[in-house]
């Protein structure tokens, strides 16, 4: 699910994503680490990953690193499909992020992993504006919260 507040009109953009049949998601695991990369029917993507710590399990909650929060361990992002065409991209560690990455299974043998995930971005801007709107309406912003589970999603190299 995720929620954008929009400050200046106080609109609120839910989206719930409650059936597999509308989240792609995909497991990814190498010798830098782990992650998950969603990729969401309105062609919205969500990412987390967290790296090789020396923790072989994996299992664990993990911090987002931030622009706030430099001592993070996962890197998060978001992309948002403009209505007007193009994207707006937000990796966390560029904007005021907080939230946790969580994997609270992994199976090495099957190449799975299950966990969860929560990130709240604070006054950014509007992601539903053209680059040009958002420069020229800085005043146009907005606080975005995403959350979520996956379980027993497939890793791939």
């Amino acid at each position: 699910m995720y929620i954008i507040i929009l400050k200046k009109t106080n609109t609120h953009i839910i989206a719930h994503y409650q059936s597999l049949d509308s989240i792609k998601m995909i497991g990814v695991q190498n010798a830098n680490g782990i992650g998950i990369q969603m990729n969401l029917i309105h062609d919205e993507n969500i990412g987390f990953g967290v790296g090789f710590h020396g923790n072989l399990d994996y299992k664990g909650t993990y911090s987002i690193k931030s622009f706030s929060n430099q001592q993070g361990v996962a890197d998060a992002g978001f992309s948002y499909a403009k209505t007007r065409g193009g994207f707006t991209l937000m990796p966390a560690d560029f904007y005021d992020a907080q939230g946790q990455f969580t994997i609270s299974k992994y199976d090495s043998n099957n190449k799975i992993f299950s966990g969860s995930f929560k990130i709240t971005y604070t006054n950014v801007p509007n992601p539903l504006l053209s680059t040009a709107d958002a420069v020229a309406d800085q005043n146009d912003i907005a606080d975005i919260i995403i959350s979520g589970e996956f379980v027993n999603v497939k890793l791939v190299n």
